[in-house]
């Protein structure tokens, strides 16, 4: 008989869905009439009551679904930002995020299905938080785990980035984009190490208008949030950065600029689409990428290597224009000063692209070894932040100064491959014709580190 509940067929004297693991209402039945006594008068009588049945074979068993390796994508939305879901698929069965069936059935009605704040519980360990930095800037998006070390999102979150940081509650590894197609919104993402978390399977029905669903990420690249609704449409076009998305799914359940490539999951803890735009000038209307297309695009690039990312040249510095580089002289002598003011120059310099006045304060020996050219494009997509100097101490026309600051770069052209460091450095200074000149830098206490 078909499941009740998703329409599967199932076996002869199954007790439950092979697909959903939903109690399977018993096959109908004609109850003859009791035998009479001898000499009662001709019928009918009534039937015994039934006695309890007995456990059908295999009831016990915990439900399945198939799931093979997925990509994550991305996609633009016009007037707003976008947040997104994606699932895997395959041929390894696994065991779904819901509660498997009670392993001795009982004549009473099927329990209900676990609820969304059990669901939640069993499966955010596999949401995942990605921070991508390109020449348009860090962004933050989400993600979530098709295998430990596969991560799948929304092709926007990683576009014109080669790597990402993907972070966990307890956990923060580097990632590459292995896979990425912004024509339908889907990339993925290899980690350097497997991350310990709940691995999730895309779904291969769509969902059905006003099933409840529900939405993981990080919103406003704050902390992990779970919000829910229900599906209200399906269906649905998007025309998003010049690319034309079909077949969306369309749903109320809140989301916000961080949640794209978040996964958005029904009840039973499948995912059916890929979180990934919002409506600005509207209430609760959002998109997610289908699983059912993410399915495919997701098979096709089982077992991928490093995708050609068109990270493209970054036309001005990674930080803000207008940024203000805020430099502090904590020695409180003269020579700390000078030396703030040479650093304030330099950071200012890079941060803004005024690269010329930037390559100024280097010494005509540190010149003569890295061309104005090559300075330009080793700090291109790189800016400062609270730069402080720690001490100042003279000898002759040397002066050492011992510093602290942040940086933040794209993770190609950092030599430890990440967004942001924090350093200690202790810079070698000489007179020049306008104030003092960084004439050396030794990293110190390990640096860089990430912030």
């Amino acid at each position: 008989m078909p499941c009740s509940r998703c329409g599967a067929a199932s076996e002869p004297g199954d007790a439950f869905c092979p697909r959903c693991g939903a109690r399977l209402a018993p096959e109908p039945t004609t109850v003859l009439p009791a035998a009479p006594p001898p000499g009662a008068p001709p019928g009918p009588w009534p039937a015994p009551p039934p006695g309890p049945p007995s456990p059908p074979p295999g009831a016990g068993r915990r439900r399945g679904l198939l799931v093979a390796a997925g990509v994550l994508g991305v996609l633009a939305v016009a007037g707003g930002a976008v947040a997104g879901t994606l699932a895997l698929t395959g041929d390894d069965e696994q065991p779904r995020a819901s509660a498997s069936p009670s392993p001795t059935p009982t004549p009473t009605p099927s329990p209900e299905p676990t609820d969304f704040s059990d669901l939640y519980r069993d499966v955010a360990s596999g949401v995942v938080r990605l921070d991508a930095t390109s020449c348009e800037g860090t962004g933050t998006g989400t993600g979530f785990l098709l295998e430990p070390d596969l991560v799948a999102t929304v092709a926007h979150v990683v576009a014109g980035t080669e790597t990402v940081l993907v972070s966990t509650e307890d956990e923060e590894v580097e990632g590459t984009v292995v896979g990425i197609d912004p024509s339908l919104e889907l990339a993925l993402v290899r980690t350097d190490e497997p991350l310990d978390g709940h691995v999730f399977a895309l779904a291969r029905r769509e969902p059905d208008v006003g099933e409840e669903v529900a939405a993981i990420g990080y919103p406003l690249a704050g902390p992990q949030s779970f919000t829910r609704g229900s599906v209200s449409g399906l269906d649905r076009s998007l025309e998003l950065d010049g690319a034309s998305l079909e077949g969306l799914v369309q749903t109320d359940a809140a989301i916000n600029p961080g949640n794209s490539g978040g996964p958005l999951l029904t009840l039973d803890g499948d995912v059916v689409g890929l979180v990934d735009a919002k409506r600005v000038d509207a209430e609760s209307i959002a998109f997610a990428i289908p699983s059912t297309t993410a399915r495919e695009v997701f098979a096709d690039w089982d077992g991928a290597t490093a995708a050609q990312v068109d990270v493209g040249s970054c036309e001005g510095p990674y930080g803000d224009e207008e940024a203000a580089v805020e430099v502090t002289d904590e020695t409180g002598t003269e020579a700390g000063a000078f030396a703030a003011e040479t650093l304030a120059a330099y950071a200012i310099g890079i941060t803004t692209g005024d690269y010329d006045t930037a390559y100024a304060r280097l010494s005509p020996a540190l010149q003569a070894d890295l061309t104005r050219e090559e300075f330009e494009d080793g700090t291109r997509t790189s800016f400062f932040e609270d730069v402080r100097v720690l001490e100042a101490e003279g000898s002759g026309d040397t002066l050492t100064v011992l510093a602290t600051f942040r940086t933040y770069q794209d993770p190609a052209d950092s030599d430890e491959g990440q967004e942001c460091s924090d350093w200690t450095m202790a810079y070698t200074m000489v007179p020049g014709d306008d104030g003092l000149l960084i004439d050396g830098a030794d990293p110190q206490d390990g640096s860089p580190t990430a912030c």
